[in-house]
């Protein structure tokens, strides 16, 4: 059994693409949306609900944790395996990895203002041996697209094209997908940077997975959710893809 935790239901993009190559596999799904978003919290703050999270999935039975939370991957992923022996999987060293392999001259990377004003996708693809030049931007119109469900037509492209025109003059080779809610918005930043390799950590994440024959399952889907906010239902839906059956509202310990 996997355990995936975001600050709230973005995450479920990263599980519609572990269910497209594992549809057999069960899933834990926390969503933290009592405290949403984690990306204005303080380092202390965000390892403190990441070590919560991740310990609420080992005692439902996850064998396995995937950080879908960009600010927890940037801040707490070094914590968590001091913590705890399992595997842990997170989607900033994925899509780092990912990247690494093609040997950019120049990459593009987009997220959220926390994430992009860490520099943890920087540092991360540093780390991994890209030598060429990171060009780095926040996009937050981009995740208010994806959580109206404009996902189409003039509005979205007039504003990813205001996000990325920077990115196409600048002739990148790759554009980094740093948010979760970006890969709703695919098929547009298709035409605006028309012949750029996107890179979807969740994709990269699940082809991972897909290589361990160890999971087993029914293919049953858990979501877990600390709150539950007005159109919870309908948001989670667009980002999984499909229904989402079972929402169990949970209170976590401090």
């Amino acid at each position: 059994m996997i355990g995936v935790f975001d600050s709230g239901v973005g995450g479920l993009t990263v599980v519609k693409e572990i269910r497209k190559k594992l549809p057999d596999v069960s899933i834990l799904y926390l969503g933290d949306t009592a405290h949403l978003p984690y990306g204005n919290k303080s380092p202390e703050a965000i390892t403190n609900f990441s070590l919560r999270n991740t310990r609420f999935l080992i005692e439902r039975g996850a064998e396995m944790v995937v950080i879908a939370c960009h600010s927890s991957a940037s801040v707490a992923t070094e914590e968590l395996r001091r913590r705890f022996s399992l595997p842990i999987l997170t989607v900033v060293e994925a899509g780092a990895k990912a990247v690494a392999k093609k040997r950019p001259e120049k990459v593009g990377v987009i997220g959220t203002i926390a994430t992009i004003e860490s520099g943890s996708y920087i540092n991360q693809l540093r780390k991994e041996g890209v030598k060429g030049e990171i060009i780095a931007r926040a996009c937050p119109l981009m995740v208010s697209l994806v959580e109206e469900g404009i996902l189409e037509g003039r509005v979205a492209e007039v504003v990813v094209d205001h996000y990325l025109s920077q990115f196409r003059s600048e002739g990148i080779d790759i554009l980094l997908l740093g948010c979760t809610h970006f890969p709703m918005l695919i098929p547009v930043m298709e035409k605006i940077l028309p012949g750029v390799e996107l890179i979807d950590p969740g994709q990269v994440v699940a082809d991972e997975l897909s290589k361990q024959s160890s999971f087993q399952g029914d293919g049953r889907l858990v979501v877990y959710l600390t709150d539950l906010s007005y159109g919870f239902r309908s948001v989670a839906e667009r980002f999984l893809g499909e229904e989402v059956g079972e929402i169990v509202r949970i209170t976590l310990e401090e």
